[in-house]
């Protein structure tokens, strides 16, 4: 952690405060604090990759501030500035607190920005008056996010190539629902975020089976098993081969398939986090029109010696489970 301030925008009580000095990240609880929202947000697979595009006063100051030409504090005034003008002009303002740090990755040098919503809680208060001393509880408007949870908005720029991850979320402006960060401070274009691909896959699976009539249930499953076993080789995703997979057969549902992946924007090729995809595909979990909750290991499931699903004469489905060894009240 080689540089970090922090300016304070508190649209409760009125008080906004414009750093001029650089914190103290030899402060040992600092120093944590700000490394695990660092490390947090570079593993989060709800981030999304981008580039600033041409036009980006952002990307030029930094590159100044790369260059020698432009110093951190200054930097990070403009960064505030801009979050505070946009907040402003929201038809519901939230006091935010902008932390903007420059660090040290794996011998990779990041510019954060890191914008810390504040949260109300509650305290102690200890007060001492002619009566003696008591203790009262107030509340507190400018609670941070603890260092375990995730932020919603933040920026991450490698300053060799800068390349941005960042996530961040829409502000009603002017009546208009916007991505400010991405849109107005950043100004960069980006590509879908894992978490936000693999969603986008099942709802597009999940629409063409329901179209033909076919069973969602295994087409998604057979969804999960190739990003799965894609993932043993890539950390691309290609949409299209996936239809063909988990569509072989039906040439109709396959272009289908490949209509509304075009449709809902869904590039040709998808860079993904493999610990996120491992995590979200190796279950299925299956809910009933009963409010039965099922989860099923991806291996099991289509292993008629371990689940078996029965369509009955009704018209209902039967679930089978088999071979069970033991089972666990939880």
């Amino acid at each position: 952690m080689n540089k970090a301030i922090l300016h304070v925008l508190d649209f409760v009580s009125g008080v906004f405060v414009f750093s001029e000095k650089e914190m103290d990240v030899s402060n040992e609880h600092v120093f944590k604090f700000l490394e695990k929202h660092v490390q947090r947000s570079l593993q989060d697979a709800g981030r999304k990759e981008g580039r600033f595009l041409e036009e980006s006063e952002m990307w030029r100051m930094i590159v100044e501030y790369v260059n020698g030409e432009l110093d951190f504090i200054t930097l990070s005034q403009v960064v505030a500035n801009q979050m505070h003008d946009n907040i402003s002009n929201s038809s519901l303002p939230v006091s935010t607190d902008v932390l903007v740090a420059d660090v040290l990755l794996d011998d990779r040098k990041y510019l954060c920005m890191l914008f810390f919503e504040n949260k109300t809680a509650f305290t102690h208060n200890v007060i001492s008056d002619e009566y003696g001393v008591r203790g009262e509880i107030v509340k507190h408007y400018s609670i941070l996010p603890g260092a375990t949870q995730k932020l919603s908005e933040y920026a991450i720029v490698c300053l060799d190539d800068f390349s941005i991850c960042f996530a961040e979320k829409k502000r009603n402006i002017d009546g208009k629902d916007t991505f400010v960060l991405s849109e107005r401070i950043l100004m960069c274009a980006s590509s879908l975020s894992t978490k936000e691909a693999v969603k986008m896959v099942n709802k597009i699976v999940a629409e063409v089976t329901d179209e033909f009539g076919g069973d969602a249930t295994k087409t998604l499953t057979k969804a999960k098993a190739y990003i799965a076993e894609n993932l043993e080789e890539s950390e691309t995703l290609d949409p299209i081969d996936l239809g063909r997979n988990v569509f072989s057969g039906n040439e109709t549902m396959m272009e289908e398939f490949e209509s509304k992946a075009k449709e809902y924007g869904f590039p040709e090729v998808v860079k993904v986090d493999r610990d996120y995809v491992k995590r979200s595909v190796h279950v299925h979990k299956i809910k009933t029109d009963m409010g039965i909750e099922i989860t099923i290991p991806n291996t099991c499931f289509n292993n008629p010696e371990y689940v078996e699903f029965v369509n009955n004469e009704d018209g209902t489905i039967s679930i089978n489970l088999k071979n069970i060894g033991k089972i666990t009240n939880r």
